[in-house]
C-alpha cells in the first residue's frame, strides 16, 4: 500500500545532518519512493510503501525530536501496463480553452 507521509520538520538542518550520518533509519518492508520538501524547508512529503502500517512508529521513533508525522493512505500502486494493454478503458479527457467569469467567480469551464 502506498501512503503519503507529511513531515512537519523543527530543525532543517539537524535532519539533514542525521540523514547524512545515519540514513533513513527505516526498518525491513518500509519502502521510500520519492519525497518533495517546501521551499522554506518547513514541510516534507513522502511518498512511501509498505504492507504493514505497524513499521511507521518503528521509522518514526528515529525522528520524533526533530519533526512530526502525519500519513495518509492511498491504496496499492497503479500498475499502467493494465491501461496500455486495454486502452479502451482509459477515459479521454477533453481539452479546456478558457474560463467563463460569472459575477461570483471563475468557476465554470468551457471545453
Amino acid at each position: 500500500m502506498l501512503y503519503m507521509v507529511i513531515e512537519q520538520l523543527k530543525d532543517a538542518p539537524a535532519i539533514y545532518r542525521r540523514l547524512r550520518e545515519k540514513g533513513r533509519m527505516m526498518p525491513n518492508g518500509l519502502n521510500y519512493i520519492s519525497s518533495w520538501i517546501h521551499t522554506e524547508l518547513k514541510v516534507c512529503y513522502q511518498l512511501m510503501e509498505t504492507e504493514d502500517p505497524a513499521l511507521f512508529p518503528r521509522w518514526t521513533e528515529n525522528w520524533d525530536d526533530l519533526m512530526e508525522f502525519k500519513s495518509c493512505r492511498y491504496g496499492p500502486r497503479p500498475r499502467p501496463q493494465r491501461f496500455l494493454s486495454n486502452p479502451g478503458k482509459v477515459k479521454k479527457v477533453k481539452r479546456v480553452t478558457r474560463l467563463e467569469k460569472r459575477s461570483w467567480g471563475f468557476n465554470d469551464l468551457t471545453i
